[in-house]
């Protein structure tokens, strides 16, 4: 049932790659692991459709602006080229916005945005919550570099809360 499932390794012993490449291992990442070159191994063995950005979850309360109102709304997932906001009532896609993003402790990002396209609350089944994917446009490279950033230290920071053990003691 695994065998189309692409092996990646981490290692840095060329002897051993050499030996795992025999036995089917499709890539090896060396360390101390780049989580953009993790990003694009993954994306190039995944057989999905390639992701440009790294995209990292991101459940926070953002505003939103549009046609002059503020929405309070809480976004999915942040990259440094979009994010996905959940919203009952998308706004319509096309439409440009305004995006306030908090960055942690006081700090937020101000940018603007255009609805990529937006999902119903039964288009996708619940998989997806109702809401939109604004693209982000018309960044400043300090922004885009701040977002990039922003989400690489999200991912990281993801990543080692996953690995962390708890330990029971009986």
């Amino acid at each position: 049932l695994t065998s189309g499932i692409p092996v990646i390794m981490v290692l840095n012993d060329d002897e051993k790659k050499q030996k795992y490449r025999e036995e089917g291992c499709k890539c090896f990442i060396s360390t101390p692991v780049k989580l953009s070159e993790l990003h694009e191994v993954v994306e190039g063995h995944s057989g999905s459709k390639k992701r440009k950005f790294l995209r990292a979850p991101f459940k926070q309360k953002i505003s939103l602006t549009f046609n002059g109102s503020i929405h309070q709304c809480y976004a999915e997932d942040l990259s440094e080229g979009g994010i996905y906001i959940r919203k009952m009532d998308p706004v319509p896609v096309g439409e440009d916005v305004k995006v306030s993003i908090p960055l942690g402790g006081k700090n937020s990002l101000h940018v603007s945005g255009r609805v990529a396209y937006s999902k119903g609350i039964f288009g996708e089944g619940y998989r997806i919550p109702a809401g939109m994917a604004v693209e982000f446009v018309g960044l400043t490279d300090e922004e885009y570099s701040l977002l990039k950033a922003y989400t690489i230290e999200l991912l990281a920071r993801d990543i080692l809360d996953e690995q962390e053990e708890e330990i029971i003691t009986i």
